[in-house]
């Protein structure tokens, strides 16, 4: 929101003040004003980010992907074809395990997730839930 121009204390408190923010900032965008951080308001707001100035970093797009909590991305299996399988899949190379970077999480990502998950003791069940992202922002 202060990006944005909208200033508000970073406090990790949604109060009034941040609640009036938000509702401004979606009535701004268009979006529906209910002062709820939903997937729209979301997206427009990782739309304000400007990327990175390092190419050898996670490159942006991926990187806004960081800004969302564990608990709140979205539950990857295989099968599932999206721009967080691409995040996923690049925190496995940097881990070590040797995975395409195509947003198809195929037989290969299952494989290295597995692998992933005992490493970290974690369950191994191939689905990347809270347990899981929670662990590979770790390793960025």
């Amino acid at each position: 929101m202060n990006d944005y121009g909208l200033k508000t204390e970073v406090d990790g408190i949604f109060g009034p003040k941040t609640d009036r923010n938000v509702r401004q900032y979606q009535q701004d965008k268009g979006l529906v004003v209910d002062g709820i951080v939903g997937m729209y308001t979301w997206v427009a707001i990782y739309a304000e980010h400007q990327p990175p100035a390092d190419d050898n970093e996670l490159p942006a797009r991926l990187k806004n992907l960081m800004a969302i909590a564990p608990e709140h991305q979205f539950i990857l299996r295989e099968g599932s074809k999206r721009i967080e399988v691409e995040l996923l899949q690049w925190t496995l190379n940097e881990y070590g395990l040797n995975t395409s970077v195509d947003g198809i999480f195929g037989p290969e990502t299952n494989r290295n997730v597995r692998q992933y998950q005992a490493d970290k003791g974690l369950k191994v069940d191939g689905i990347v839930g809270v347990n899981t992202w929670a662990a590979l922002y770790g390793e960025y």
